[in-house]
C-alpha cells in the first residue's frame, strides 16, 4: 500500500508548499483539503480512511475521526498545540505524534507584540469608531518604558522577551520550569506570578491553563493587578472581566470565529470615541462619488 499523507494546515493548503511537494519526490502521494480553509469533521471523515500520515493544522480531530483513519500510523501537528486532538484515542492505537516545537515561535511571538502596541494605541478602538461614523481621538501609551511581563519562557515567551527589551521595556518573567531565568540574563528578570500582575503595565501569557480546567488567571490575580493593565493573551485564561483590564487581546478562543457579540464596542467606548463632524462626513462622501464618477 502506498504511503499517503493528509495535509490540513491552512497555510499550507492555500498554495502548494515546496517542503510538502518534497513527498511527492519520494513516491508519497499528498491529499489536501479543502485549500485556504479549516476542515470540518465531515470533510476530515471523508478523506482520512486511507491516509498512512496526517500534517494536521489547528482543526478539532474527533475520536469518530482517528477511529475513520484505519491505516493512519503519524500526526505531525504544524505547530505546538495538541489540545486539538483525542490524545487518549492516539495512544490507544500507538499512533506517533509529532509537533514542530519552536518552528513558529518567531511568528507568534511578533503577533504577541503587533497586539500590544494595537492595544496601547487603540487602534482596534480607532478602527471600529471610523467605521461606526465617528472619529475618536483617544490618547495612546508609548511601550518603552513599560513593564512587560511575560508568563511562561518557551520559545515564543523567549522571543517575546527579547523583542520586548529591542522595544525599551523592562521584562519581567514567571515560569515555573526556568527559576534561574534571571542568571542567564540580567536584563530579564524572574518575578512570582502575583509580583508580575501587581507590576506590569502589559502581560503576555505563553502558557496553557493547568490540568483540571481551573483558570492561570483568576479574579484574585486580576485584582492583584496595576489599574489599567494593558493586554493579556492566549489560552491561560478563560475569562479576563475585570475592571482593572484596558485592553486583552487574543487568537485563540473556545470556538473559532468567535461570536461577534464578544467583539463589539461597549456603550461608553462609543460614547468615548465621540461623533464625527458634518464636514468630514460631507467630504467622505464627496470622496465616494469621485471614486465612483471616475
Amino acid at each position: 500500500m502506498a504511503e499517503k499523507v493528509l495535509v490540513t494546515p491552512r497555510s499550507l493548503t492555500e498554495a502548494p508548499h515546496h517542503a510538502v511537494e518534497t513527498m511527492r519526490q519520494q513516491g508519497v502521494e499528498v491529499i489536501y483539503c479543502s485549500p485556504g480553509r479549516q476542515p470540518d469533521e465531515a470533510e476530515l471523515l471523508s478523506l482520512v480512511p486511507e491516509i498512512t500520515g496526517w500534517v494536521a493544522g489547528v482543526e478539532p480531530i474527533s475520536p469518530a475521526v482517528i477511529a475513520a483513519a484505519r491505516h493512519l500510523r503519524c500526526i505531525s501537528r504544524n505547530g505546538t498545540g495538541v489540545d486539538n486532538l483525542p490524545l487518549q484515542a492516539l495512544q490507544e492505537r500507538n499512533i506517533v505524534l509529532r509537533t514542530a516545537n519552536g518552528a513558529n515561535a518567531r511568528g507568534v511571538a511578533e503577533l504577541a507584540i503587533a497586539m500590544m502596541l494595537s492595544s496601547l494605541r487603540n487602534i482596534p478602538l480607532t478602527d471600529r469608531g471610523i467605521k461606526d461614523g465617528a472619529w475618536p481621538r483617544k490618547r495612546g501609551l508609548e511601550i518603552r518604558g513599560r513593564c512587560l511581563g511575560v508568563i511562561g519562557f518557551g520559545a515564543v515567551g523567549r522571543e517575546v522577551a527579547r523583542l520586548g527589551k529591542v522595544l525599551g521595556t523592562r521584562v519581567l518573567v514567571h515560569d515555573p520550569f526556568c527559576p534561574d531565568v534571571a542568571a542567564n540574563d540580567p536584563d530579564i528578570l524572574w518575578a512570582s506570578l502575583n509580583e508580575c500582575f501587581a507590576s506590569s503595565d502589559i502581560i503576555s501569557l505563553h502558557c496553557p491553563p493547568p490540568p483540571g480546567g481551573k483558570p492561570l488567571v483568576d479574579s484574585a490575580l486580576l485584582s492583584a493587578a496595576r489599574s489599567g493593565l494593558k493586554y493579556a493573551r492566549r489560552r491561560a485564561s478563560r475569562s479576563l472581566s475585570a475592571s482593572a483590564i484596558w485592553g486583552a487581546s487574543s487568537p485563540c478562543a473556545a470556538s473559532l470565529p468567535p461570536a461577534l457579540r464578544h467583539c463589539a464596542p461597549t456603550r461608553k467606548q462609543r460614547s468615548e470615541a465621540g461623533t464625527m463632524t458634518r464636514p468630514l462626513s460631507r467630504a467622505i462622501a464627496t470622496l465616494r462619488a469621485r471614486t465612483r464618477a471616475e
